[in-house]
């Protein structure tokens, strides 16, 4: 029962809002602190952080308590890297702190992202990409809505106690309007 109260609490200390530019600097400090690691057994390189850089392309959502930033979700517009083709595409990556996750703050956000994106007219396709052993997050998408579209096989390459492995990727979509 206290575990319950605590999560209730936390919901209650949760801000969820666009990123603002007074802001941004903050944010980038942020990205910059998010571990290195994708789990406790996989080390991510410099190359797999570029991802979480800053891009002023992108839109971002940030999820804060007692105002510290904990969890984002970007959303890349994709007619800026693919043009006119890909103008009806957004592409989204969501990220929680670890002390944070399977707190509801992952189904805060994309609640909060998808109002947001009913705005955009033009916007008729969400997609994300994740590894195919993330679980959690492939059930957070599915509870809204999202279909697995593809299975990117060996889509990552990983050492997983100093032995290389290859994990599949999943692409997932939601499909606003036809």
């Amino acid at each position: 029962m206290e575990q319950n109260k605590s999560v209730t609490n936390l919901q209650e200390e949760i801000s969820i809002k666009l990123l603002k530019d007074e802001q941004k600097q903050e944010f980038i400090h942020y990205l910059q602190t998010i571990p290195f690691y994708f789990n406790e057994d996989v080390l991510l390189d410099e190359a797999d952080l570029k991802n979480f850089e800053f891009n002023d392309l992108n839109e971002y959502i940030i999820a804060t308590v007692r105002k510290e930033i904990i969890g984002h979700i970007a959303i890349q517009y994709q007619e800026y890297k693919y043009g006119y083709h890909q103008e009806h595409c957004i592409e989204v990556h969501i990220n929680i702190a670890k002390e944070y996750q399977n707190k509801g703050i992952g189904k805060t956000l994309l609640e909060y992202m998808l109002k947001h994106i009913q705005t955009k007219t033009k916007i008729s396709k969400i997609k994300t990409k994740m590894l195919e052993n993330n679980q959690a997050a492939i059930q957070l998408f599915e509870s809204f809505g999202f279909v697995k579209e593809a299975v990117l096989e060996k889509e990552w390459k990983v050492i997983i106690k100093d032995k290389e492995e290859y994990i599949n990727g999943i692409y997932m979509k939601r499909i606003l309007r036809k």
